[in-house]
């Protein structure tokens, strides 16, 4: 059974507002770069500058991933889990070019005590200006989502991005005040001539979990893995649990997720004397409730030994 359709305007609303938000931090942090010379700003910068391009072509994939045609009669769904693998996969590199950059240059002040001191001077107002930003972003995000049932991957990967910018904000907020505390004489100096390399070394470490996570959970929906675990998990099985004929589930029912499209597909035993009328009138029940829940739903029946 095919779920109906259900609006996407709270969806594709978010992302352009996100964008547009985007948009603007990405540009005061390519001018506050381009000031300070700073790598972990750059490093900063392009990934809300990544968010920018990502956020367009999310609203794009938004509006038509829920699309039916005779070629794609359950939608487009794993077009949002390819959008979300290709996106963390793009993270990740960026913080590995970055880290590599800015290492080469520690490396360098290192073996020839020479370099260019840091240049703090805009930086703490900017960042200040940014972790605000991003942290409401963030709480949108995940506001608009919990308004969809958590069905929405595009807002939550938004969301876990826009946290991760605010975090790499505040860090090179921090790691800007104490470098500016620091006198050329003091035994700390080499600081000022290799911060840079210590807070994206740091802001790398504690952030590289989200886009492996993103793209891990990306590739099980593409290669049709089960989710396992979470409240869309428990709620659909509850719901399956509740209306199915008795007797009819041989073995507890497998959830799949492509983005915001779900299938079920529920074991029955093979010997189950059960009616097909009921069979019928169950999974149009199950269907409708996953749809008014989830918006987008497919259930199937299937054998409890092929399940396996």
């Amino acid at each position: 059974m095919i779920a109906g359709t259900r609006t996407r305007n709270p969806e594709s609303n978010a992302l352009l507002l996100g964008t547009f938000v985007n948009a603007g931090m990405g540009l005061a942090g390519l001018a506050v770069y381009l000031i300070t010379d700073i790598q972990a700003l750059l490093l900063d910068a392009a990934f809300t500058i990544i968010s920018v391009v990502s956020g367009i072509v999310s609203i794009l994939v938004s509006r038509t991933s829920s699309r039916r045609s005779a070629r794609y009669p359950y939608g487009r769904f794993a077009l949002e889990s390819l959008y979300i693998l290709a996106k963390s996969a793009l993270i990740i590199a960026l913080m590995g070019l970055t880290l590599w950059k800015v290492s080469v240059k520690a490396y360098a002040y290192l073996r020839s005590g020479t370099g260019e001191a840091m240049n703090v001077g805009p930086v703490i107002i900017y960042e200040i200006v940014m972790v605000s930003c991003g942290f409401c972003l963030y709480a949108f995000f995940r506001f608009r989502n919990r308004q969809m049932n958590n069905t929405s991957s595009l807002l939550r990967v938004e969301s876990t991005n826009a946290r991760i910018d605010a975090l790499m904000s505040g860090g090179i907020g921090v790691a800007a005040i104490v470098v500016s505390q620091i006198p050329h004489d003091s035994p700390f100096s080499f600081l000022l001539y290799t911060g840079d390399f210590f807070i994206t070394a740091i802001l790398t470490v504690f952030t590289i979990k989200d886009p492996v996570v993103m793209c891990v959970q990306a590739w099980s929906e593409l290669s049709n893995g089960t989710l396992k675990s979470g409240n869309t998990s428990q709620g659909i099985r509850e719901i399956v649990q509740k209306l199915s004929p008795e007797g009819a589930i041989g073995n507890e029912c497998m959830v799949f997720r492509q983005g915001k499209g779900l299938r079920v597909a529920i074991p029955v035993e093979e010997h189950a004397t059960v009616h097909a009328a009921h069979w019928a009138q169950a999974a149009t029940a199950i269907s409708k409730a996953l749809n008014r829940r989830y918006g987008h739903a497919q259930v199937e029946y299937v054998i409890a030994g092929q399940a396996e």
